[in-house]
């Protein structure tokens, strides 16, 4: 019993562990919320994570960043970037690790055996000699005790020699699937530069209108000022003061609120771009030279460029060749397949005997007769996943269609819009000018004065729109066409003639910024 207890100690102490249970094996509610009312409390064990990184450091300068200095950032520490890049990385694994059916399997193994087998052995004690002379006497059985040692190097290689295209279409599949990944991450930095872009003018166009507000609430100041002039002068009525100042609250009012969208779009562009949203850095500002023309190539032109460079339209397609890949490998999976298998072994014993090698070397043919229909079902499974690739390869091409149409129309409409804003900013400014040397003169009313106002503080609010509507739709235009990169695009084949792109000329930035 004491020699027992040594091994049934080590089996219990295996076993317990490897596999030690805790109370969710015998109350597993104890680790869920005790009522719906209540909220669950983690164990001691569950600690908050700490921050993975700090805030990453950026580049050191005086002066302002640009737009190129901001997307160049966002391109490097956005996670969105990096999440595409790594399952394109892993597809291309992916790929490589179903090349690996073209060569064969060849597996080494040892095995070593070590065993006690009892013998029984008869053993007669003679006691007298019989009138036939043979010994008689007792019998009595002996137990013997033999330990054996076996161990048996092998060598097993098997090969797939046909199997009607099966491993060519799962390959190609897994090709198709590493071009969809590839695309989706040249999708992903485009969507980037979009959205980082797109974050860009919106913070601006905030800062711009409340640098418009203070403006409408220094013009609202003066207006006030006139009507208190007016009324300490005994020429106007206390209506018009009243009027004045309630104007400059209403301005005051917007001028508060709009400090908060400032700080919104701010927080939202750092955010997009992939740093804290409670770090401080400048910017410079809208460009105040315009081009003289919208610069547009026309929109056949774009759209036979976009069919060519758009990453997700190229990445559908890619979408598409692999599930045409994967219904032939549904169609070819219940064909015969042609197997070799060749193995080779030798035995060696303790009592230092061994035999011979041993191989075996043989070829198969199998093929499933029937699995319950789930190769008929396979294939349609697949027949029906294409239908829908194809259908969404449709649906993106149209999408593009309509997004460069839009788009192209909306630079057109923007670069004319800023045309008469400026126009509208000029002739607002010049009307309340007037209309306040009349009030002041007495020859018109406060209301005179009050409509100019309003029309100036929305003359103010339409020119930053539009400059804002300007840069925004040629972005989005850009993204459109395909042409929106970190690095100059040029199309594969472009037919309708020499790539055309759009390019703005060069301008000139303001000197005064604006910190955050």
């Amino acid at each position: 019993m004491r020699h027992l207890a040594l091994p049934a100690s080590f089996v219990i102490f295996l076993t317990c562990g490897g596999c030690y249970p805790d109370r969710a094996v015998i109350s597993p509610f104890s680790y869920a919320p005790r009522s719906p009312s209540k909220p669950w409390s983690p164990p001691p064990t569950v600690t908050p994570m700490d921050l993975a990184t700090g805030p990453p450091e950026l580049p050191k300068k005086e002066e302002p960043y640009s737009l190129a200095e901001l997307i160049d950032i966002a391109l490097s520490i956005n996670p969105q970037t990096k999440l595409s890049w790594a399952e394109a990385r892993a597809a291309a694994a992916q790929f490589g690790q179903s090349q690996s059916d073209y060569f064969p399997d060849i597996t080494g193994n040892f095995v070593y055996t070590r065993f006690r087998q009892p013998i029984f052995l008869q053993q007669i004690t003679p006691t007298d000699l019989s009138f036939s002379g043979n010994p008689t006497g007792a019998t009595n059985v002996i137990v013997q005790d033999i330990y054996y040692s076996f161990w048996q190097p092998q060598l097993t290689a098997s090969y797939l020699l046909f199997d009607f295209g099966t491993r060519r279409a799962t390959s190609e599949a897994a090709k198709q699937a590493l071009y969809y990944a590839d695309w989706t991450h040249n999708n992903t930095i485009m969507m980037l530069l979009q959205t980082v872009m797109n974050d860009y003018y919106n913070y601006l166009y905030q800062r711009q209108l409340l640098v418009a507000n203070e403006q409408n609430v220094a013009t609202a100041k003066v207006t006030l000022q006139a009507a208190q002039t007016g009324l300490d002068n005994g020429v106007r009525d206390v209506s018009d003061y009243l009027q004045a100042k309630t104007q400059l609250l209403q301005n005051q009012t917007t001028w508060a609120s709009q400090q908060q969208n400032v700080e919104t779009s701010y927080a939202t562009m750092l955010y997009d771009m992939g740093l804290p949203a409670n770090i401080c850095i400048r910017t410079q500002d809208f460009p105040t030279t315009m081009p003289e023309s919208d610069l547009l190539p026309p929109v056949e032109t774009l759209i036979a460029f976009a069919m060519q460079n758009r990453p997700d339209l190229l990445a559908a397609e890619a979408n598409l060749h692999e599930q045409e890949a994967n219904l032939t490998v549904a169609k070819t999976q219940f064909l015969p397949k042609v197997n070799y298998n060749f193995n080779i072994a030798k035995n060696y014993y303790s009592q230092n005997l061994h035999d011979k090698y041993n191989f075996t070397s043989s070829f198969s043919v199998s093929m499933p007769l029937f699995s319950g229909f789930y190769y008929r079902n396979a294939i349609k499974m697949a027949e029906s996943v294409k239908k829908e690739a194809e259908e969404q390869l449709k649906e993106t091409e149209l999408n593009v269609i309509k997004q460069i149409t839009t788009y192209h129309y909306s630079v057109k409409i923007a670069f004319e819009t800023l045309q008469f804003a400026t126009a509208y900013l000029e002739a607002a400014q010049e009307e309340y000018d007037v209309s306040l040397s009349k009030y002041k003169q007495g020859t018109n009313t406060i209301v005179d004065v009050v409509n100019a106002q309003s029309s100036l503080a929305d003359a103010r609010a339409r020119s930053i729109n539009s400059y804002q509507q300007w840069y925004t739709s040629l972005a989005n235009l850009s993204y459109s066409t395909g042409m929106l990169s970190p690095t100059s695009l040029s199309p594969f084949n472009l037919n309708t003639g020499p790539a055309t792109t759009v390019q703005a000329e060069p301008v000139n930035l303001q000197e005064e910024t604006h910190e955050k």
